[in-house]
């Protein structure tokens, strides 16, 4: 099982655990497994955070990769030619943030139950075989009229339409709602602003042009 602690500097693992909402600085996300800590601390031991950056310090041209985790299924390929996006290999509830600045266009729950067109609901996890769409999902537009897809969040994302986001600003966290065999995010670019299948490029070729090749921070 996974516990999410909200660590800011200065500020201990046990009081990390604590049930109060921590708002004297950016959280970051810890994994620790029930039965004690990780990573050599230990209850009561000073944790260090260093000062918040950009994710990956972002390219010259102001793009970053959305998520730290290595891509594990390619756009396209033989074996799933209608995959218009690549797949990250990310665990729940590893933040997701912008790969460009622009305005969100799209942030809601696409899942359906392919049995028979019901709302499947994003309130638990999607099925590869019975669910079909996104899951919790945001599509942002950027200036020169492309497009990005953020896909199988594990809640409702951080953004709403019309806001005007930055680049790594966070968006939301990895989940598997909607169309997905487990938790990863299902990262798409689109051009020309075009939102449909026409409009998809591949998005390791589009990002490493940018100077923001996908596959962990550089």
């Amino acid at each position: 099982m996974l516990v999410l602690l909200g660590l800011t500097a200065g500020r201990t693992l046990d009081e990390a655990r604590q049930p109060r909402l921590v708002s004297d600085g950016a959280p970051l996300y810890w994994g620790e497994t029930a039965g004690g800590g990780s990573d050599g601390l230990s209850p009561g031991a000073p944790l260090y955070v260093p000062p918040a950056t950009a994710h990956g310090g972002g390219s010259a041209q102001g793009w970053t990769q959305p998520v730290d985790a290595p891509v594990v299924s390619g756009f396209r390929t033989p074996e799933r030619p209608g995959h218009d996006g690549v797949d990250f290999g990310a665990a729940r509830y590893t933040p997701i943030v912008a790969a460009a600045s622009g305005t969100v266009i799209s942030s809601y729950c696409d899942a359906i139950d392919v049995r028979d067109g019901s709302a499947w609901g994003c309130h638990r996890d999607g099925d590869p075989n019975l669910t079909s769409g996104c899951g919790w999902h945001v599509d942002i537009i950027h200036s020169g009229q492309e497009i990005t897809r953020y896909c199988h969040m594990v809640s409702q994302p951080l953004v709403g339409v019309g806001d005007f986001v930055t680049t790594g600003q966070e968006l939301g966290q990895v989940g598997s709602t909607g169309n997905s065999s487990g938790p990863h995010l299902h990262f798409e670019v689109h051009v020309n602003g075009d939102p449909g299948p026409g409009g998809a490029v591949d998005p390791e070729t589009w990002m490493s042009d940018r100077g923001a090749p996908l596959g962990g921070w550089w």
